[in-house]
């Protein structure tokens, strides 16, 4: 019997603090929901940031293949900071601190094209009849030693942003595209020595075009792109040539081409014949 009184007198004073203190109860629950709100726009602004970082990064590696740059330091040293902001990228990462991997990759790129720029590269031999196997050796040789892709076509989709957000084919179609794009070339390679140079330059820029639209490897590919567009011309033409481009023409020239105009890009092959 006091048991039903004791839960009773609870049961009661719960209703009057409830009855009393309905006002602080109704304030409590709208901050209640403003914190959820807050908590909601941190989380997002967080997310935001992350992705931000993903795509910083995506940007840097893409836009990676048209920097020039010199130096004087010696490869020895190069390497060593090579390997260094190597092992901080991978922990940056791997933590998903994507917030401040924008700068380490900055540097990382710098170095790296310094070293490609300074390491000598033994290029095609036979730019009349090369393979998918030949353009993954040399891709392999423009980078350092272990770089994880190197030499190997690439296996998942990526965006090109910095190119009108371009999306190049799928990862299983870029084997077929390469080898058929090769091909044509290796076929048609002795009619175009015969031939004119108004036709030279438009095989020459239509397949430098073509091979950077496929973008076979998931870094590189420009760099890779003008090795073998300089030695296409030295066979072609039977003269040693430098490629000395200015890459904003240059950029603005491959924008055009992807609207199928070559007339810019096949210019700026001209200028270097003469």
């Amino acid at each position: 019997m006091n048991t039903v009184i004791t839960l009773q007198t609870l049961l009661n004073g719960m209703n009057n603090f409830f009855y009393l203190n309905k006002d602080a109860i109704i304030i409590a629950s709208i901050f209640f929901v403003l914190a959820c709100i807050v908590c909601l726009i941190l989380y997002k602004k967080q997310k935001g940031e992350s992705q931000k970082g993903k795509k910083e990064l995506l940007i840097a590696i893409n836009l990676k293949s048209n920097e020039y740059e010199e130096s004087a330091e010696s490869i020895s040293d190069l390497k060593k900071e090579y390997n260094i902001l190597n092992d901080q990228i991978n922990n940056l990462i791997k933590n998903k601190d994507y917030t401040k991997i924008q700068s380490v990759v900055k540097k990382y790129i710098s170095i790296a094209n310094k070293i490609s720029n300074k390491t000598k590269i033994n290029e095609l031999k036979n730019i009349k009849d090369f393979t998918i196997k030949d353009i993954c050796s040399l891709h392999k040789k423009i980078f350092p030693k272990n770089y994880p892709i190197a030499g190997k076509l690439r296996d998942t989709n990526v965006l090109i942003i910095g190119a009108e957000n371009y999306i190049p084919p799928r990862p299983e179609n870029v084997y077929c595209l390469l080898n058929n794009l090769l091909k044509e070339w290796n076929s048609k390679f002795k009619s175009l020595i015969k031939s004119t140079e108004k036709n030279k330059i438009k095989k020459i820029v239509k397949f430098h075009h073509k091979l950077l639209s496929i973008h076979p490897f998931m870094d590189g590919n420009g760099r890779l792109a003008r090795i073998i567009i300089r030695k296409q011309m030295e066979k072609i033409f039977n003269r040693r040539l430098e490629i000395d481009l200015n890459r904003e023409e240059y950029l603005k020239a491959l924008k055009d081409a992807d609207k199928n105009d070559f007339n810019k890009l096949e210019l700026i092959i001209k200028r270097l014949l003469h």
